[in-house]
């Protein structure tokens, strides 16, 4: 499962850091530049952190690429709600980077809906 979260979080990403050159808001190209530069960090505490407590990762599924939309932010954000103790095994020091990951999508879901 872990596997799978690697993968669609990059997926987002990707998405939202092709969505911040498109985009001709400002408050939006500075909310969606604070994602994915965040997301990144905050994924890569939990794969670290993973691999500290269970084993290395295995192969990660090649993202899927689409348009990014705030609709698909929300639904990666409750997907990993829904996966967060598979994602984190049985660890919870991971679970609890999980919610971090989940708050840096939070965040930006906020900033996109309610700053323009």
């Amino acid at each position: 499962m872990i596997e799978e979260f690697v993968s669609r979080t990059f997926a987002t990403r990707n998405a939202a850091h092709i969505e911040h050159f498109r985009t001709q808001s400002y408050a939006a190209h500075m909310a969606l530049g604070d994602f994915y530069e965040s997301l990144i960090d905050a994924v890569d505490t939990v794969v670290e952190a993973y691999q500290g407590s269970f084993e290395l990762i295995g192969e990660v599924p090649a993202p899927e690429s689409f348009d990014f939309t705030v609709s698909h932010l929300k639904d990666e954000a409750d997907w990993i709600e829904i996966n967060r103790k598979e994602i984190a095994g049985d660890s919870d020091s991971v679970a609890n980077l999980v919610d971090a990951v989940t708050a840096v999508y939070l965040k930006a879901i906020y900033k996109l809906e309610n700053l323009r």
